[in-house]
């Protein structure tokens, strides 16, 4: 047995100027070797077969080949790209496919490029969930900006990305990593949740769980077609939702209301919205894939029940990314909230508290908020991304050390680089 981590493909984007974290499984105690642009590094496997190096530095490139052995077996990985690579973390405002978005028409004929590339993690929310379905169908493969390919990506993730290669003509990798309705605590490890404040949605859980029926809840959860996100865009509900009101020109007539429907999974043990869920199922598989920085676009779902601790989540969300990769205080952060007029009642954006997240960033910390204007749209997902994903890529090149005195930032530690209808930005 030899392999390395769903990640590591062909296709893939690897982030320049550090050395590169690669890991995966083979043989207990077998020695892995991995060589990239003349730099080889090896290691020997656990006693579990895991196993992770790290290789480079490596410099900017259009066109690589990672070579991995372990034993008798020889990977080559081609067609790899060395640039800038960033994580696209949170709900639906980051999930968001270009599929949906207002302009997409009008940029697909010219969006071919293939230095701009996306990789989107399944989405499962327990471990072992990628193996029981056909995940893999669809996600988890390093896709390049092209025609026919360009629904797949991230909306935010895709515009940030075309603004960083029009910037610097090199190579850029989104790698998405989120799920639409989750509460920032699914995205945290317990001690974070803890940390930050958020000892009642644990809390909470244990005694959701403690209630369940075993049988009953994962004969509900395997018969709801909502746990296996193997093809978001093929489920009615989902694409209804994201079309917002345009739905009618997109999808098909809903369905009966008076119909059956199978009924949906209580909180418990497999849901994307336990506490620490996500964090283990998803977050813990990309990382700690070397990346330059980190969105994150999520905080309604908060607003539903506890959001007077976001102010406290947030930043302790913050740490807890940043220990994902290494304890890194380097890593910027740019984070986003929607906000403005969602089904006819006025939306209130969550805070969090700008002194406690300030301290907690370090530097190179921002967040999109604010915005008074109406969405546009019934269910509250502003359609038009692209300044979305524009604003915070005018300062990802900033180097790091002039993140913190950027004259854009404003003395709440956000500040706002500019608006859009629905959200805006700030780093």
């Amino acid at each position: 047995m030899f392999k390395p981590a769903l990640l590591f493909q062909d296709g893939m984007v690897l982030q320049r100027g550090t050395p590169v974290p690669v890991w995966g499984l083979a043989d207990p105690g077998a020695e892995v070797e991995v060589t990239i642009q003349g730099c080889a590094a090896r290691t020997r496997a656990a006693a579990d077969g895991r196993w992770q190096l790290t290789v480079g530095p490596l410099s900017v490139s259009f066109g690589e080949e990672m070579t991995l052995r372990s034993g008798g077996c020889c990977l080559r990985l081609r067609d790899v790209q060395v640039g800038e690579v960033w994580l696209a973390a949170g709900q639906s405002n980051m999930e968001f496919y270009m599929r949906y978005d207002a302009d997409v028409e009008a940029v697909r004929p010219d969006c071919a490029d293939g230095a701009l590339r996306f990789f989107d993690y399944p989405k499962v929310s327990y471990p072992g969930q990628l193996e029981q379905a056909d995940y893999l169908a669809r996600y988890g493969r390093w896709r390049q900006a092209a025609p026919d390919q360009l629904c797949w990506f991230s909306a935010v993730g895709y515009y940030f990305a075309r603004e960083l290669r029009r910037r610097y003509d090199l190579p850029v990798g989104i790698l998405g990593c989120n799920w639409s309705g989750t509460p920032a605590c699914a995205w945290m490890s317990e001690e974070a949740i803890r940390a930050g404040g958020g000892e009642i949605y644990l809390r909470e859980y244990r005694e959701a769980a403690a209630a369940l029926d075993p049988a009953e809840y994962e004969r509900t959860f395997r018969q709801f077609p909502g746990s296996w996100r193997i093809d978001p865009m093929g489920e009615d509900g989902y694409d209804r939702m994201m079309w917002g009101d345009r739905a009618a020109l997109h999808c098909p007539p809903p369905p009966d209301p008076a119909a059956p429907q199978p009924p949906m999974p209580p909180l418990g043990p497999k849901s994307e919205k336990r506490p620490a869920g996500l964090h283990e199922s998803m977050l813990c598989q990309v990382a700690p894939y070397g990346v330059r920085g980190i969105l994150f676009y999520q905080g309604e779902s908060d607003g539903d029940r506890h959001n007077e601790l976001y102010k406290t989540l947030f930043p302790a969300l913050i740490e807890d990314f940043r220990r994902l990769w290494g304890g890194a205080a380097a890593v910027p952060v740019c984070a986003a909230g929607a906000s403005g007029t969602l089904a006819g009642q006025r939306w209130q954006p969550l805070r969090p508290d700008p002194r406690s997240t300030a301290a907690s960033c370090r530097y190179g910390a921002g967040r999109w908020h604010g915005g008074d204007q109406r969405c546009g749209h019934a269910v509250g997902y502003p359609p038009e991304k692209e300044a979305a994903g524009g604003i915070p890529a005018g300062a990802a090149g900033l180097p790091p050390g002039l993140w913190r005195g950027h004259p854009l930032r404003s003395p709440d530690a956000g500040g706002s680089l500019g608006r859009t209808r629905g959200h805006s930005a700030a780093v």
